[in-house]
């Protein structure tokens, strides 16, 4: 069990959120917007540096993602223009970025794996096992479903959440 206090709900949410809607993890992401089904909204753009203030897009997220994003924190939006070049017409661009994340409070800090460790109680040996991009829960079954994957995955974090040890909920801990 780890020395640091776990946060039995946040765990249960990610639990919830994934087990109810595979499609919205991915571990190998902090965040990635689904930009298929996402307008470009210059609304929620507050100035060239802003934060995300509602999100509506599609979005995935792994395990550290999915616990900053879900205690409040916000990814930076960063806008920019690009004049016309050739036969390219001017244009702006915004640059969602992940790894650089406001609190809810509105002050930056740094990085979903941080927050990640701090919101759910977890140590840095821990934090850096379960964030890893190819973390899997030891009943990960690489020829089952999303389904019965998504369900392995929920099924991890609520043992993770009532206190048991990262190693006793991962799969081949050898690998990391």
């Amino acid at each position: 069990m780890s020395h640091e206090v776990r946060n039995k709900k946040l765990f249960y949410q990610i639990a919830d959120v994934i087990e109810n809607d595979w499609g919205v993890y991915d571990q190998s992401f902090w965040g990635k917007h689904i930009y298929e089904s996402c307008p470009q909204d210059d609304e929620a753009i507050e100035r060239t540096t802003a934060r995300v203030l509602e999100q509506s897009c599609g979005t995935s997220h792994c395990i550290a993602g999915h616990a900053a994003v879900l205690s409040g924190y916000k990814p930076a939006v960063h806008k920019s223009y690009v004049p016309a070049f050739g036969r390219e017409e001017a244009h702006t661009v915004i640059e969602i970025n992940w790894e650089e994340m406001f609190a809810p409070d509105g002050n930056m800090v740094n990085h979903p794996s941080a927050i990640g460790q701090t919101v759910l109680g977890l140590n840095f040996e821990e934090a850096d096992l379960l964030f890893a991009e190819t973390w899997k829960p030891s009943n990960w079954d690489d020829f089952a479903t999303d389904e019965v994957n998504a369900k392995a995955v929920a099924d991890a974090l609520r043992k993770l959440g009532d206190g048991w040890a990262i190693w006793d909920v991962t799969s081949g801990t050898e690998d990391y």
